[in-house]
C-alpha cells in the first residue's frame, strides 16, 4: 500500500495533523512519515501522503490552509533526510570486519537496516577453444556459478562471525541483508547506491600509493567521486570502539558548500553527541578578514544548531603535516569529514607531497559529503 502513495508535502507536526483531519473529513485518506529537523533541537516533521487518485485535491486543501494560516513555521533545508538504509560493501577482510563494527553502531542509533555487499570479478580465461562454441560457454557459466556460489559461502560465513561477535549482544534488532554479484566493483557500488537508494555508504580505505586518488584506494575514489549520498571512508589502521560521543573535525575555507555539507553530517551523525570543530588551515599570518570569517561562522551555529558543540577556528600551520596531524592527537578527534569538490582540501594549501603523507598517517574514519 504505502508504495503506491505520493508525498505531496512536508509540514511541521502541528500542521501535518491539522491537514491529515481536514483530509479525512473529506474523505481522502492520509499516511503522515516521520522526518526530522535538525535546527534548534532535532524535532518531528511529518511527509503528508496520498492515493494517487487524491492528489489533485489534497493540494488544493494544502493551498487553502496556507492561505488561511500562512507558511509552515520550518525551512525545507533544514530537514534531515532520513538515513534508514547504509549500504556496506566488504570484501571480508579485517578492514571490512572493523568497517562492519562501524556502521552497526551508526545503523542502531537511526534505526536503519544494513546492506552488506560484495562485489567479485571473473577471472580472464584464454583457451583454444572457439568463444562461439557451446561447450565453451557452458564451461563459463558453470566456472561463474561455481564462483558466485563461493563469494556466498564468504557472505554467509562471514555473517554469522559478526553475529557472533556482535549482534548476538547488542545489535540484536538491526535488519541486515547481503548481495552478492559479478562485476566491477566502483560501477557495481555505486549501481546498488542508485538502486538500493541508502541514506549513506560505509566501505574500507586502503593502502598507500604515489597518487591521492590510489592513496585511498581506487574504489573508494571513484564512490566518493561519483556517490550521490554521504561516504564514510574506514581506513585499514583505524582501531574499532564503542562510541557515545564523537568528535568530527570539518576542514572549511567558509564558502556556502559548508552550511549544506555540515547539514548532511547532522543528518548522520545528530543521534550521537557530536562535538563539531570546523578549522580552517591558514599557510600564512590571520588576517583580519580570516578572523571575521571565523566569527560569523560561529555565530551561525551557535544560533540555528545550540543542541550542538560547534567549534570554529583557524590555525596558522607552518610545517603543515606535523600541525595538522597534532591538532587531531591534541584535540582526539575521530573523524575528519570533507566535502567533494575538495576531497583534497589540504592539497588546496599545500603540495601533494605533504598531503599524501598527512593522509598516510591518518588513522581515522573520513567522512565525504558532494558540495
Amino acid at each position: 500500500m504505502e508504495k503506491e502513495l505520493i508525498s505531496i508535502a512536508t509540514r511541521s507536526k502541528s500542521r501535518a495533523l491539522l491537514i491529515e483531519q481536514r483530509l479525512s473529513s473529506v474523505g481522502i485518506l492520509c499516511f503522515l512519515s516521520e522526518v526530522h529537523i535538525v535546527k534548534d533541537s532535532v524535532l518531528i516533521a511529518y511527509k503528508i501522503k496520498v492515493q494517487p487518485k487524491n492528489v489533485e485535491r489534497a493540494v488544493d486543501i494544502l493551498l487553502e490552509t496556507r492561505i488561511e494560516l500562512g507558511n509552515d513555521n520550518f525551512n525545507l533545508d533544514d530537514v534531515v533526510q532520513e538515513v534508514d538504509k547504509i549500504l556496506v560493501p566488504i570484501d571480508f577482510s579485517e578492514t571490512s570486519e572493523r568497517v562492519f563494527g562501524f556502521a552497526l553502531q551508526i545503523a542502531a542509533q537511526l534505526n536503519a537496516e544494513i546492506m552488506l555487499f560484495h562485489v567479485f570479478s571473473f577471472p580472464v580465461v584464454t583457451s583454444v577453444v572457439q568463444p562461439n562454441t557451446i561447450a565453451y560457454n557452458l564451461n563459463i557459466d558453470f566456472t561463474i556459478n561455481d564462483l558466485r556460489n563461493l563469494q556466498e559461502e564468504k557472505m554467509l560465513k562471514f555473517k554469522q562471525k559478526m553475529m557472533q561477535q556482535y549482534i548476538e549482544n547488542m545489535y540484536a534488532d538491526i535488519k541486515i541483508q547481503h548481495k552478492v554479484i559479478e562485476g566491477n566493483s566502483s560501477d557495481e557500488i555505486l549501481e546498488m547506491s542508485r538502486i538500493y537508494k541508502p541514506g549513506a555508504i560505509i566501505l574500507g580505505m586502503h593502502g598507500a600509493d604515489e597518487s591521492f586518488q590510489k592513496l585511498i584506494g581506487s574504489v573508494t575514489e571513484k564512490v566518493i567521486e561519483y556517490a550521490k549520498v554521504p561516504v564514510l571512508a574506514i581506513p585499514e589502521k583505524f582501531q574499532y570502539k564503542e562510541f557515545d560521543e564523537i568528535e568530527v573535525l570539518y576542514a572549511t575555507n567558509f564558502e556556502m558548500s559548508d552550511f549544506k555539507a555540515i547539514r548532511k553530517l547532522l543528518t548522520l551523525l545528530y543521534p550521537f553527541k557530536l562535538k563539531l570543530k570546523c578549522l580552517h588551515f591558514c599557510k600564512n599570518e590571520i588576517t583580519n578578514d580570516i578572523k571575521q570569517k571565523v566569527s560569523n561562522f560561529q555565530s551561525y551555529f551557535t544560533q540555528n544548531y545550540p543542541q550542538f558543540e560547534v567549534f570554529c577556528d583557524v590555525i596558522v600551520a607552518n610545517q603543515p603535516q606535523k600541525g595538522i596531524l597534532e591538532y587531531i592527537e591534541k584535540q582526539k578527534i575521530d573523524m575528519v569529514s570533507l566535502t567533494t569538490h575538495r576531497r583534497s582540501i589540504f592539497e588546496s594549501i599545500y603540495n601533494p607531497s605533504i598531503t599524501k603523507k598527512i593522509l598516510q598517517k591518518i588513522e581515522i574514519p573520513l567522512l565525504v559529503f558532494h558540495a
